[in-house]
């Protein structure tokens, strides 16, 4: 299968590799859609860090660099190992991508984010979702419910960081915050602080992934500049790679350099933007 796999600093090609195969405890999915993760590109700027490098593999996966990236997707379940209940053949599913031992204090006691093998499906091994099928742990899963596209739901994973770091603020209606950043999941928590009894963020997720889907297939160049040209002012002031990567690389994979340029035109993303078009099968 194809797959795109970090291979070390500034080094990410798209690889053929055997299909993963699924196995007790474990989940196979075919992913439909995912994201590109600011650390996805701290790692190719500035790694390997998270993502283990030769001689120091994960404690959990075994894994070292090269790795097949992705860690923010959603996807239809093909086979489910023995011992996973709770999902199905069939099922459309989003991925909570933490690793961790399920056996430590801080696992037993529910903060599985504090254990001290955190491990990221996607960067410490595992096999991510930036290729056509994934198999990950049963833990990991989680169903959607019809209402939600798999569109959206690859954009859960950044929208529960945002939404995470609300409730544990223990804010009320009134209060004042200061929200420093202007990356999506800083909007994003925006979003929810503004309406913190609706679900306004995953709606704009879903309206926003449907109209970018749009002019991508349509190749709506004047229409994505435009959107550009209304960003934040912070990020039309300091552009971040985390902005605009996935636009890059989805133009890029429409294989016309042209329109690459002509959207990367200006930002300082524009040189990763090049780098990306010109990813070649190895």
């Amino acid at each position: 299968m194809r797959a795109v796999r970090y291979h070390g600093n500034r080094d990410v090609r798209v690889d053929d590799i055997a299909e993963p195969e699924c196995r007790p405890g474990f989940v196979k999915i075919a992913p439909e859609w995912c994201g590109i993760c600011g650390s996805d590109v701290h790692e190719y700027l500035v790694g390997p860090e998270t993502i283990p490098a030769p001689g120091a593999p994960h404690p959990i996966t075994g894994e070292t660099l090269p790795v097949v990236l992705g860690h923010e997707y959603a996807g239809t379940v093909v086979e489910v190992g023995d011992g996973v209940d709770g999902v199905s053949v069939g099922d459309r599913v989003a991925v909570e991508p933490i690793i961790r031992d399920n056996d430590c204090p801080n696992c037993l006691a529910g903060h599985y984010n504090l254990c001290p093998q955190l491990g990221f499906h996607g960067l410490s091994g595992y096999g991510g979702g930036l290729a056509e099928f994934s198999v990950v742990p049963g833990y990991m899963v989680h169903v959607l419910p019809d209402e939600v596209p798999t569109d959206a739901a690859a954009l859960i994973e950044p929208l529960a960081v945002g939404w995470h770091a609300a409730k544990m603020a223990d804010l009320h209606d009134g209060d004042s915050v200061l929200i420093i950043g202007s990356g999506h999941t800083t909007h994003n928590l925006r979003d929810w602080m503004s309406n913190p009894r609706r679900q306004e963020p995953l709606r704009y997720a879903q309206a926003f992934a449907e109209w970018l889907h749009d002019r991508l297939i349509a190749h709506d160049v004047d229409a994505l500049v435009a959107w550009r040209e209304q960003a934040p002012d912070a990020a039309r002031a300091h552009p971040s790679d985390e902005h605009f990567l996935p636009l890059f690389v989805a133009l890029g994979a429409a294989g016309d350099s042209a329109k690459v340029e002509r959207f990367a035109e200006g930002f300082e993303a524009g040189v990763l933007a090049m780098d990306s078009y010109r990813f070649k099968p190895h």
